[in-house]
């Protein structure tokens, strides 16, 4: 891993798996789409509108109003992604998440005296808290490398509906200056490929993760704030995901996850934003807003065990 990545240092921190490995992404999403179409209990409905869900009146399922109709399910993964923020405010959690607009990616051309060596999907954070993710491209002798979330540099957007699709010029020049400080031994830095256009991502502010039960709903609905700044973990995040569905949270992660697990929930301090109380005249008692906003929010919804359309 060192090969070429002297950046990387191999007293890093990591989950180690028995069962981890490389993933050809490419592949191996076209075969889920091919077992999917196959399993009758479950859907992928692209491009949909959330609009609400609500509890069924014996509190047993779920039901899930979108733009196009509705349907019920026993239990319910959210992974919105950028749209977290917006998606959980409909559910009466205000998270303290912020959303950025990242340049989304610059193309190197592998030198050919490095060609020989396997390029591994890496990430590396500098000592001033500038993030970077390099991958091999399929089939291609260029190597990609993204820029991830640096809090103290990078400024917010309020929703992703800001979006401006123009990739910052600040961060990229950063980001040539790190490539060419560490890598210009493996790929050239004459002709890279620069970004057209940008992606959004989101990161709690106190940068951690939750995968945990969204509070009020008896264990129905599922969290999880994905981000690409977590891209290292997403095997872990899998799994975990997959127990917080199947167990009803009776695990009790005594296993790999167990140091980690509590570090994901939506409960740590600073991660829920709490409603100010709003002084009343005439001395009576605070009331808490009942007013809710509705925001219809583009996501994809993850389905898990039985649905009925």
């Amino acid at each position: 891993m060192t090969s070429g990545h002297s950046f990387i240092t191999v007293n890093q921190p990591g989950l180690h798996l028995s069962q981890s490995g490389f993933i050809n992404v490419t592949l191996l999403n076209t075969v889920l789409r091919i077992l999917v179409a196959k399993t009758p209990n479950i859907l992928i409905r692209d491009k949909e509108t959330f609009l609400s869900v609500q509890q069924i009146s014996d509190q047993s399922r779920m039901h899930i109003t979108t733009d196009r109709g509705s349907l019920t399910a026993d239990k319910i993964i959210f992974l919105p992604g950028a749209f977290t923020k917006t998606m959980m405010n409909t559910l009466g959690l205000n998270l303290s998440i912020n959303l950025y607009e990242l340049p989304s990616a610059i193309h190197f051309r592998r030198l050919q005296s490095s060609s020989n060596l396997t390029v591994s999907t890496w990430s590396f954070v500098s000592a001033n808290g500038d993030y970077y993710a390099g991958f091999p491209q399929d089939q291609s002798n260029y190597l990609r490398i993204e820029p991830r979330i640096n809090p103290t540099t990078m400024l917010t957007i309020n929703s992703p509906l800001n979006r401006t699709n123009k990739p910052d010029q600040q961060i990229i020049d950063r980001m040539l200056t790190w490539v060419g400080q560490h890598l210009s031994q493996t790929i050239d830095l004459t002709n890279p490929i620069m970004p057209t256009d940008t992606t959004l991502d989101s990161m709690l502010s106190d940068r951690g993760f939750i995968l945990d039960y969204i509070p009020s709903f008896e264990q129905k609905l599922v969290l999880g704030t994905d981000s690409w700044s977590s891209i290292q973990y997403i095997p872990a995040f899998a799994e975990i995901l997959a127990r917080l569905i199947l167990t009803n949270g009776s695990s009790t992660w005594s296993d790999d996850y167990g140091s980690i697990i509590q570090d994901f929930s939506v409960n740590i301090n600073g991660r829920i934003i709490q409603p100010e109380p709003t002084p009343q005249p005439n001395g009576v008692a605070n009331t808490k807003n009942n007013t809710a906003l509705i925001f219809s929010v583009l996501l994809s919804i993850y389905f898990l065990l039985s649905v009925d359309v």
